[in-house]
């Protein structure tokens, strides 16, 4: 992980004189030099007598803003990172921060005013490859080291667990099933470093993995008192494939006890060819395996386009769950979503919640399940069975103690 203290020189460029200030401030804390600009004029000059390590950029500037800064830094090619700060919504300031990671500039991860030095440095302290430079794991994937494929053969891909959680009750209901490579040198490695293009050969194998752990572990979970139901995230190029509904038929466990498996796929995949795909699902469900909506809201489709896909499941994006408490436009598109599922006799679970109050909002909405940090993270096996079994035995435990209905 970088330390802000690896920064040498920062650009600090807003239209607040108090907020330069206050940014400077805090950026002397950690010794880290810095100049304040006013005008993007005056950062671009200079920027070619001096380059930082860092500029961080208010998102409003008065006559222009922080998108016209982002296309001129990719234009005389930056090469240090770049802190986006904002009294903006969450959403508008997030997809900045895409642009600019779309444009190749190293983007830190957004911050919203007003916030406590404390956010500031945690934002400092992530690690993003500056441009022109890649990370270890980076360096090591394009040296062919951390392809699917090969981690597949060396036994490095694992699956963890992130819980799911009943909104109403808490209690957990279910689990995604996640695919991590563990590398002996460089440790937990994205899977953005590593996952396969759709429909590639590495695609097929990887898939397979997935599927047939999943099931695997499935068995160890329920022995260990959690026959809880899992769901595995496939492209539409893979479950659309026979040799793939052959394999669910396979390895789907025969115990009376197992609850299904959920698939999840993405909403701009699904509505690309609803005809295909409820075709798959048909089959899929008669293995007990049933289809899930996922990044319900990201792909701008017309609800009408959920008519033909046989679906028992919908969930519902980060960028609109989190903040939604606070935010009354992304709380109605939550609704919508979950009104949705409702209509069509499915569940709704909303991903990404890391906040309590998000937590009660979508408790309001009659959000049924979520996910998140706030909830749990993604867990190894062991980790995963040793919390939630033990979290199992003392639920069972507290309703023993309690009296009975009269």
């Amino acid at each position: 992980m970088a330390s802000a203290s690896n920064y040498a020189l920062a650009y600090i460029l807003d239209d607040d004189p108090g907020m330069l200030k206050l940014v400077g401030r805090i950026l002397d804390q950690r010794h880290i030099a810095s100049r304040k600009f006013t005008e993007a004029s005056e950062l671009f000059a200079a920027l070619k007598v001096a380059v930082p390590s860092l500029l961080i950029l208010d998102l409003a500037l008065g006559g222009a803003d922080a998108i016209d800064v982002l296309r001129k830094l990719d234009e005389v090619r930056y090469p240090g990172k770049i802190l986006l700060i904002s009294g903006r919504d969450e959403l508008t300031l997030n997809e900045a921060g895409r642009i600019g990671t779309a444009r190749g500039l190293a983007m830190l991860r957004p911050l919203g005013k007003p916030f406590f030095p404390a956010d500031l440095f945690a934002r400092l302290d992530e690690d993003v490859a500056p441009r022109g430079k890649t990370s270890p794991q980076s360096e090591a994937a394009n040296a062919g080291a951390l392809d699917a494929a090969g981690a597949l053969d060396k036994g490095w891909l694992e699956l963890w667990y992130q819980p799911k959680f009943e909104v109403a009750g808490k209690g957990v209901i279910g689990a995604e099933a996640l695919v991590r490579l563990i590398h002996p040198d460089l440790g937990v490695v994205p899977p953005a470093e590593f996952l396969p293009p759709p429909g590639s050969p590495a695609m097929h194998r990887l898939s397979e993995f997935v599927l047939k752990r999943a099931m695997a572990d499935w068995r160890q979970f329920a022995m260990r008192g959690l026959p809880l139901r899992f769901a595995v995230n496939m492209p539409v190029s893979e479950i659309t494939q026979a040799a793939f509904v052959q394999l669910v038929r396979e390895r789907m466990p025969r115990d009376p006890d197992f609850p299904g498996l959920i698939v999840e796929v993405t909403e701009d995949e699904a509505i690309a060819d609803p005809g295909l795909i409820s075709e798959v699902a048909i089959q899929l469900k008669l293995c007990g395996v049933s289809l899930s909506i996922d990044d319900v809201g990201t792909s701008h489709s017309g609800l009408s386009r959920f008519l033909d896909l046989p679906f028992v499941e919908v969930k519902i994006d980060r960028r609109f769950v989190q903040g939604c408490a606070a935010d009354d436009g992304k709380l109605t598109l939550c609704k919508m979503i979950v009104d949705l599922a409702h209509h069509f006799d499915a569940t709704a679970c909303a991903e990404g919640v890391e906040d309590e109050t998000d937590l009660e909002a979508l408790a309001d909405i009659r959000c049924d399940h979520a996910q998140g940090f706030l909830l749990g993270r993604p867990m190894a096996f062991d980790a995963f069975v040793g919390k939630h079994a033990r979290q199992q035995t003392l639920d069972d435990q507290d309703g023993l103690s309690r009296p009975g209905p009269p």
